[in-house]
């Protein structure tokens, strides 16, 4: 499959997936699921992206543009659903600045072992940039950043491949440290069913072929903060 067509299965991931945490009495469970899709293959096709670029300092530049453009609308649409705030400094910030600092650590990565090729070296701002995912609070936390960076710096397909499922199981790590050392919650047959699906991104990066398809590069760029801007429009119209 072409980039293109596996950006339509994670943006139609993330529509189903949103629609449900908004408007979670009109919509089944089942979006939840689906909804886990996004984010692999985001992660995947960001560090895809840093690889066949020509100017990774613009591609850096539109993914912060877009998490500044898409936090107003992000913190409106999920104010209720996920208890964030509607005005004041970061506290849960979107995934574009997710995909940023990912991004930033691929570069600053690139950066240094373009010029002294130390690998022990060139990991240290890849390390800041995780730290700073965790500190501030992005969608994902620390570990979408490391998801995204991972999926850079293993080069060889085959084991990326199997440290995707890995850091797909790690994003569902605390559920089951919370549930099997007696804390709130238990593991239920939904969260058995979201990891199934989270997973099941691994064979569809696998079958991407490296070919970007139809160039609709700024269509996936707008969809975030259009669709949360058409969720804040829903609000409105059911306020008045």
């Amino acid at each position: 499959m072409s980039s293109f067509i596996i950006k339509i299965i994670a943006v139609s991931a993330m529509l189903l997936d949103h629609t449900r945490l908004v408007f979670p009495d009109v919509f089944p469970l089942w979006f939840r699921v689906v909804g886990r899709l996004a984010f692999p293959l985001f992660a995947y096709l960001i560090a895809e992206g840093f690889r066949h670029t020509r100017s990774p300092e613009r591609f850096l530049s539109r993914l912060l543009l877009f998490a500044v453009i898409s936090e107003p609308f992000f913190r409106y649409a999920f104010a209720d659903a996920i208890g964030v705030n509607t005005f004041g400094f970061v506290s849960f910030a979107n995934v574009f600045f997710t995909l940023f600092l990912g991004g930033t650590a691929i570069f600053a990565y690139r950066y240094v072992m373009d010029r002294w090729n130390v690998a022990s070296l060139a990991i240290l701002p890849a390390a800041v940039c995780v730290f700073l995912g965790g500190f501030l609070s992005v969608d994902y936390s620390w570990k979408g950043v490391l998801f995204i960076f991972a999926m850079y710096a293993v080069k060889k397909t085959h084991t990326r491949l199997v440290v995707m499922a890995g850091m797909c199981l790690l994003i569902w790590l605390p559920v089951f440290v919370i549930a099997f050392t007696g804390g709130v919650g238990a593991v239920t047959g939904t969260n058995y069913a979201m990891i199934a699906a989270t997973l099941l991104t691994v064979p569809l990066a696998a079958s991407y072929n490296g070919k970007r398809g139809y160039p609709m590069k700024w269509f996936f760029y707008a969809f975030y903060p259009v669709h949360l801007a058409g969720f804040g429009g829903v609000f409105l119209l059911l306020a008045t």
